[in-house]
């Protein structure tokens, strides 16, 4: 998927993040008719080292602001195009859905 290349420094974009992804933040993936392929997938917590959000009963994904800032590089690094390969070289338990909460994160802070 390609996305619009950032033209911001990672000090703006997480500032960005910080002001638009708060808690009760909804970043699940939507349908194409528009509704939400989840419940789940709404920002419970945010830590001073990021966010947790549920991601199926009991099951919760820990999203720090290291994990956020390589995937914001590699995307920038890549002419805006989004795949995020380094984050699943560098944390290989994470599945697919991870990959697409954070993307929306940054959807939801206006950055893609």
């Amino acid at each position: 998927m390609t996305m619009g290349v950032c033209i911001m420094t990672w000090k703006e974009a997480k500032q960005g993040i910080k002001n638009n992804v708060v808690v009760g933040t909804d970043v699940n993936t939507v349908k194409k008719n528009g509704d939400p392929r989840s419940t789940y997938r709404i920002v419970k917590f945010v830590l001073d080292d990021g966010y947790i959000i549920p991601m199926g009963r009991g099951y919760y994904m820990f999203v720090t602001w290291e994990m956020l800032e390589k995937c914001w590089r590699a995307m920038n690094n890549n002419d805006g195009v989004y795949g995020f390969k380094e984050l699943r070289e560098d944390y290989p338990g994470y599945p697919r859905c991870y990959v697409q909460t954070i993307r929306r994160i940054f959807e939801k802070a206006g950055l893609t």
